[in-house]
Protein backbone atom coordinates (compact mmCIF):
# COMPACT_ATOMS: atom_id res chain seq x y z
CA UNK A 1 0.00 0.00 0.00
CA UNK A 2 1.37 3.37 -1.00
CA UNK A 3 1.52 6.51 1.10
CA UNK A 4 -1.51 8.14 -0.57
CA UNK A 5 -3.61 5.00 -0.15
CA UNK A 6 -2.66 4.80 3.53
CA UNK A 7 -3.70 8.43 4.06
CA UNK A 8 -7.00 7.79 2.28
CA UNK A 9 -7.69 4.71 4.42
CA UNK A 10 -7.04 6.72 7.59
CA UNK A 11 -9.55 9.35 6.44
CA UNK A 12 -12.41 6.95 5.69
CA UNK A 13 -13.70 6.66 9.31
CA UNK A 14 -13.61 10.44 9.78
CA UNK A 15 -15.37 11.07 6.49
CA UNK A 16 -18.02 8.48 7.33
CA UNK A 17 -18.60 10.14 10.70
CA UNK A 18 -18.95 13.55 9.10
CA UNK A 19 -21.38 12.12 6.54
CA UNK A 20 -23.51 10.56 9.31
CA UNK A 21 -23.60 13.82 11.26
CA UNK A 22 -24.59 15.81 8.18
CA UNK A 23 -27.41 13.35 7.49
CA UNK A 24 -28.73 13.89 11.02
CA UNK A 25 -30.31 17.12 9.85
CA UNK A 26 -31.06 20.12 11.96
CA UNK A 27 -34.76 20.52 12.58
CA UNK A 28 -35.15 16.93 13.72
CA UNK A 29 -37.54 16.60 16.65
CA UNK A 30 -36.09 14.62 19.58
CA UNK A 31 -39.25 13.64 21.44
CA UNK A 32 -37.92 10.40 22.96
CA UNK A 33 -34.75 8.96 24.43
CA UNK A 34 -34.54 6.57 21.51
CA UNK A 35 -34.72 9.43 18.99
CA UNK A 36 -32.03 11.34 20.89
CA UNK A 37 -29.77 8.28 21.07
CA UNK A 38 -30.10 7.59 17.34
CA UNK A 39 -29.49 11.26 16.55
CA UNK A 40 -26.35 11.38 18.72
CA UNK A 41 -24.85 8.03 17.65
CA UNK A 42 -22.85 9.45 14.70
CA UNK A 43 -21.08 11.92 16.99
CA UNK A 44 -19.55 9.08 18.99
CA UNK A 45 -19.28 6.36 16.33
CA UNK A 46 -15.75 7.21 15.20
CA UNK A 47 -14.08 5.04 17.83
CA UNK A 48 -13.10 8.03 19.91
CA UNK A 49 -10.25 7.45 22.34
CA UNK A 50 -11.01 10.54 24.43
CA UNK A 51 -14.10 11.80 26.19
CA UNK A 52 -16.09 14.29 24.14
CA UNK A 53 -18.94 16.45 25.40
CA UNK A 54 -21.75 17.74 23.17
CA UNK A 55 -24.69 20.05 23.77
CA UNK A 56 -27.78 19.52 21.61
CA UNK A 57 -29.62 22.84 21.56
CA UNK A 58 -33.37 22.68 20.91
CA UNK A 59 -36.44 24.86 20.94
CA UNK A 60 -39.46 24.31 23.22
CA UNK A 61 -40.86 21.72 20.81
CA UNK A 62 -37.57 19.75 20.99
CA UNK A 63 -36.59 20.65 17.43
CA UNK A 64 -32.80 20.55 17.04
CA UNK A 65 -31.29 23.99 16.49
CA UNK A 66 -27.67 22.89 16.64
CA UNK A 67 -25.21 20.36 18.03
CA UNK A 68 -21.95 21.69 19.43
CA UNK A 69 -18.86 20.05 20.83
CA UNK A 70 -18.19 21.67 24.20
CA UNK A 71 -14.90 19.92 24.75
CA UNK A 72 -12.65 16.92 24.32
CA UNK A 73 -10.28 15.65 26.96
CA UNK A 74 -8.39 12.55 27.92
CA UNK A 75 -9.44 8.93 28.09
CA UNK A 76 -11.43 9.49 31.31
CA UNK A 77 -12.14 13.22 31.57
CA UNK A 78 -13.14 16.23 29.47
CA UNK A 79 -12.88 19.80 30.66
CA UNK A 80 -15.55 22.28 29.59
CA UNK A 81 -16.01 25.89 30.60
CA UNK A 82 -19.16 27.46 31.97
CA UNK A 83 -18.76 30.33 29.54
CA UNK A 84 -18.75 28.02 26.51
CA UNK A 85 -21.88 26.20 27.72
CA UNK A 86 -23.83 29.44 28.18
CA UNK A 87 -22.54 31.08 24.98
CA UNK A 88 -23.39 27.99 22.94
CA UNK A 89 -26.95 27.69 24.26
CA UNK A 90 -27.68 31.41 23.94
CA UNK A 91 -26.18 31.66 20.44
CA UNK A 92 -28.60 28.95 19.28
CA UNK A 93 -31.55 30.65 21.02
CA UNK A 94 -32.21 27.35 22.81
CA UNK A 95 -34.92 26.85 25.41
CA UNK A 96 -34.13 23.17 26.00
CA UNK A 97 -31.01 21.07 25.58
CA UNK A 98 -29.58 17.59 25.91
CA UNK A 99 -26.11 17.04 27.25
CA UNK A 100 -24.18 14.05 25.87
CA UNK A 101 -20.73 12.60 26.39
CA UNK A 102 -18.93 9.33 25.94
CA UNK A 103 -17.06 6.89 28.15
CA UNK A 104 -14.41 5.45 25.82
CA UNK A 105 -13.13 2.92 28.36
CA UNK A 106 -15.98 2.38 30.78
CA UNK A 107 -19.63 1.43 30.92
CA UNK A 108 -22.42 3.76 29.79
CA UNK A 109 -23.40 4.53 33.36
CA UNK A 110 -23.37 7.95 35.05
CA UNK A 111 -20.61 8.49 37.59
CA UNK A 112 -20.88 10.78 40.62
CA UNK A 113 -18.83 13.33 38.64
CA UNK A 114 -21.26 13.07 35.72
CA UNK A 115 -24.18 13.79 38.04
CA UNK A 116 -22.45 16.75 39.70
CA UNK A 117 -21.44 18.23 36.35
CA UNK A 118 -25.00 17.82 35.05
CA UNK A 119 -26.32 19.62 38.11
CA UNK A 120 -23.84 22.48 37.63
CA UNK A 121 -24.80 22.89 33.98
CA UNK A 122 -28.51 22.78 34.81
CA UNK A 123 -28.02 25.50 37.43
CA UNK A 124 -25.91 27.52 35.02
CA UNK A 125 -28.53 27.52 32.27
CA UNK A 126 -31.68 27.82 34.40
CA UNK A 127 -31.48 31.62 34.91
CA UNK A 128 -31.41 32.00 31.11
CA UNK A 129 -34.60 29.92 30.83
CA UNK A 130 -32.85 26.90 29.32
CA UNK A 131 -33.70 23.43 30.64
CA UNK A 132 -31.52 20.35 30.38
CA UNK A 133 -33.93 17.54 29.46
CA UNK A 134 -31.44 14.69 29.59
CA UNK A 135 -27.81 13.71 29.83
CA UNK A 136 -26.96 10.79 27.59
CA UNK A 137 -23.79 8.78 28.17
CA UNK A 138 -22.46 6.67 25.30
CA UNK A 139 -20.00 3.77 25.57
CA UNK A 140 -19.43 1.85 22.36
CA UNK A 141 -22.81 0.69 21.09
CA UNK A 142 -24.49 1.27 24.48
CA UNK A 143 -26.13 4.44 25.74
CA UNK A 144 -27.63 5.47 29.06
CA UNK A 145 -30.19 8.20 29.65
CA UNK A 146 -29.87 9.82 33.07
CA UNK A 147 -33.48 11.00 32.78
CA UNK A 148 -34.79 7.50 32.04
CA UNK A 149 -32.85 6.10 35.00
CA UNK A 150 -34.19 8.79 37.34
CA UNK A 151 -30.65 10.13 37.80
CA UNK A 152 -31.18 13.63 36.40
CA UNK A 153 -30.56 15.98 39.34
CA UNK A 154 -33.22 18.24 40.84
CA UNK A 155 -31.69 21.71 40.69
CA UNK A 156 -33.99 23.01 43.42
CA UNK A 157 -32.75 20.39 45.88
CA UNK A 158 -29.12 21.54 45.57
CA UNK A 159 -28.80 25.32 45.91
CA UNK A 160 -25.33 26.86 45.83
CA UNK A 161 -23.45 24.02 44.11
CA UNK A 162 -22.35 26.16 41.17
CA UNK A 163 -19.01 27.71 42.12
CA UNK A 164 -16.41 26.80 39.50
CA UNK A 165 -15.87 28.43 36.10
CA UNK A 166 -15.08 25.08 34.54
CA UNK A 167 -16.50 21.64 34.99
CA UNK A 168 -14.83 18.31 34.51
CA UNK A 169 -16.53 15.12 33.38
Amino acid sequence: VGEHTAVLLKLVPKLAGRYDRDRASLGTVLNSTRAAGEFLAPYFRQGARNEMVYLVCMDAKRKVLGVHKLGEGSVNAADITSRKVVETALAQNATTAILAHNHPTGPALPSATDQLTTLKIMQLLAPAGISILDHIIVAGENACSMADRGRLPDINAHPGILNAASTDF
